[in-house]
């Protein structure tokens, strides 16, 4: 199903339950709320890429976790994630562009996700925790190897 362009500010209600690719990428979507999708079971992938999406809210993929196959969150506002959101969603993933914010946060939630292979470049820490770490302005992939979580 295509709903690309529509200037759509929230997922539409009426998404027929048989989709299995919905595409609502170039529209004006600011959150994923939880079970945002849970009345798919069929959907193997999702673009959302191109939206001004800042949050996914815990449980946000509900009840795709066996059918999704990709999940394209690039090109949006998102500086951190929360693993909730996925709940056990594996679907290749496309993250780039988006503002990050290279923290233990984010640290602990990639390793849970698979990646698209150009996310790995991609993926570019705008800033980071703590400030001095050396992640900022370095795409994730080389950030991986500093320890974010680190208390001092």
């Amino acid at each position: 199903m295509r709903c690309s362009n529509l200037h759509l500010t929230e997922i539409p209600q009426d998404i027929p339950n048989d989709t299995r690719r919905l595409y609502l990428d170039y529209n004006l979507l600011t959150s994923i709320p939880a079970n945002a999708f849970h009345d798919l079971p069929l959907l193997a992938e999702l673009d959302l890429s191109h939206n001004e999406l800042a949050l996914l809210e815990p449980g946000a993929f509900r009840g795709l976790a066996a059918s999704l196959q990709f999940l394209d969150l690039s090109s949006n506002q998102l500086t951190t994630l929360d693993p909730d959101a996925f709940e056990g969603v594996t679907a290749r993933s496309n993250l780039t562009g988006n503002p990050w914010h290279c923290d233990c946060r984010l640290q602990t939630a990639f390793p849970h996700l698979d990646l698209e292979p150009v996310s790995l470049t991609g993926i570019i820490c705008q800033t980071s925790e703590p400030s001095d770490s050396g992640a900022q302005g370095v795409p994730f992939l080389l950030a991986k190897d500093l320890d974010l979580c680190v208390v001092l």
